[in-house]
């Protein structure tokens, strides 16, 4: 009777916290962050051209990877955005709405996870943590397409540790840790790694017997992978592009192979744990200076857990005994390893740790609570004050901050040019051409056909033109019949020829009547 209450306890608390976390992650998605990034306007509006043109900005069928700004787009997120763009038309819920919930499901693998590895208090504790992480908050109410590896690395994990005890989990596992390299480019590195390690330990003590499931799984990894491969080899020059009507493998215009080497080790790790130390890297979009990513006061029980688990770690191996939480530390040396080849780290680059992290900080407040007795409602008092401090910041004093950086008066600028139907419309260089295309809905295939780049082929393709629009302005040579939309600072060329201007924050409209 007593263990049956503490069940349906568990599971309502459990319950609760998926509810505060899709209250959290779905109250007004699509006003905040207000304005849109220029990355998941791009990624929405290729699943807007996937959807009602059939090809992507370059014209490609169902590409494995999109050109986009030249060197490059995941696709993952496109495919799965397709169908809310289809309810819900091109819009800022619509492209949001796949990382809100895939999101609310990580929290609950998580808590899985652990459930299968401990108990569910910890498996409680852990998905309680990511439900109010200011990281993961941040980045499920926004469509950056990398944001999607933490989650399908989750449920690989979880998956590979259900079929440590029935090897049919194993397919769903290859399934997931295949579709996860859709996700984020890094993963190619991270994910082979990841299995590798997670296959020798499992093999080391027996646990994976090689049957029709485990051959099943490999296969179907290995189906997921092909056009990843075929596409590196595209890129590397030693194969042609494929273009079909049914899936193409395209050459990019400029490929990013520059971003991971072994030169700069020492520098990367150190960028790394600095990241992790000071919960930032500078980026508005990623964490707050106030609040970090998992809160100030984490750091604390993520040092007490990452020893208590590293300890726990050296002492199985030297005892030859076999624990599934080892999988946690497995992952962990494996996103270490890739973090020690990435250039220029940031949270987004190696978003494979944070989970991690939060682990490591349910550990350590696992740990410490039978020490605290009956203080240990403060603990629970001081994460609630935290959250709740960080909502309401990150709902009003942030909200304004963002929508600068995401540009929230251009989608008004744009918008307000759409009413006057210009013969030709002039751009600064400075406006994101993604965020152009997003918010006009622009045809695919105008835009296709007309484009002309300044610097083809490149990394970062600059556009010169496409039908009826060009960028860069011109002083010199103004148009009375064309309309102008460009960041103040240069009003007055047009207001001594007559223009009227229209303001929408950092950005104007010239227009003549």
């Amino acid at each position: 009777m007593k263990i049956g209450k503490e069940i349906k306890r568990n599971q309502i608390l459990m319950g609760l916290i998926v509810l505060l976390a899709l209250i959290i992650r779905g109250f007004a998605i699509g006003s905040m962050p207000a304005g849109v990034n220029q990355d998941e306007a791009y990624a929405g509006y290729e699943a807007y051209s996937l959807l009602h043109y059939g090809i992507d900005s370059h014209g490609y069928h169902n590409p494995v990877y999109f050109i986009s700004w030249g060197s490059g787009m995941n696709v993952l997120y496109s495919y799965l955005t397709i169908p809310f763009i289809r309810i819900l038309g091109l819009s800022s819920i619509a492209i949001r709405l796949p990382q809100m919930i895939i999101s609310i499901l990580t929290i609950l693998f998580v808590y899985k996870i652990e459930k299968e590895i401990h108990c569910e208090v910890r498996g409680l504790i852990l998905s309680a943590l990511l439900a109010i992480s200011p990281w993961h908050i941040m980045m499920s109410r926004w469509g950056l397409e990398s944001n999607l590896a933490p989650a399908f690395l989750i449920f690989g994990l979880y998956f590979w540790i259900k079929g440590i005890k029935n090897s049919k989990y194993f397919i769903f596992s290859a399934l997931f840790y295949g579709i996860s390299l859709y996700s984020y480019a890094v993963l190619w590195i991270l994910v082979p790694i990841i299995l590798l390690l997670e296959f020798l330990y499992s093999i080391f003590y027996k646990k994976i017997k090689i049957d029709k499931f485990v051959i099943f799984a490999l296969i179907l990894l290995c189906i997921l992978a092909i056009p990843l491969f075929i596409f590196l080899l595209i890129n590397y020059g030693y194969l042609d592009e494929i273009k079909t009507n049914i899936i193409s493998i395209p050459k990019l215009t400029g490929f990013r192979n520059d971003e991971t080497g072994f030169t700069n080790f020492i520098e990367n790790l150190s960028c790394f744990i600095k990241m992790i130390y000071t919960q930032s890297d500078g980026l508005l979009w990623n964490s707050t200076e106030k609040y970090g990513l998992y809160y100030p006061i984490s750091m604390v029980f993520i040092l007490i857990g990452g020893i208590w688990a590293f300890i726990c770690f050296g002492k199985s191996f030297l005892e030859k005994k076999f624990q599934l939480e080892n999988y946690w530390i497995l992952n962990f040396i494996a996103t270490i390893m890739l973090a020690s080849i990435i250039s220029g780290i940031n949270v987004n680059k190696i978003n494979a740790i944070h989970i991690i992290m939060l682990y490591f900080c349910a550990t350590g407040i696992y740990k410490v609570i039978p020490y605290l007795k009956r203080k240990k409602i403060f603990l629970i008092l001081m994460y609630s004050f935290l959250s709740l401090s960080f909502l309401s910041y990150y709902f009003t004093d942030y909200n304004k901050l963002i929508a600068k950086n995401f540009e929230e008066e251009l989608g008004q600028a744009i918008a307000y040019i759409q009413t006057k139907d210009p013969n030709k419309l002039y751009l600064d260089d400075t406006i994101n051409y993604a965020k152009y295309l997003y918010y006009t809905r622009y045809p695919t295939d105008k835009f296709f056909t007309s484009v002309k780049y300044k610097n083809y082929p490149s990394k970062w393709l600059q556009i010169d033109s496409f039908e009826g629009i060009q960028y860069g302005i011109n002083l010199s040579e103004i148009s009375l019949d064309s309309v102008y939309l460009y960041r103040a600072g240069i009003e007055s060329e047009f207001e001594e020829l007559g223009f009227q201007i229209k303001k929408f924050g950092d950005f104007q409209v010239a227009f003549f009547e």
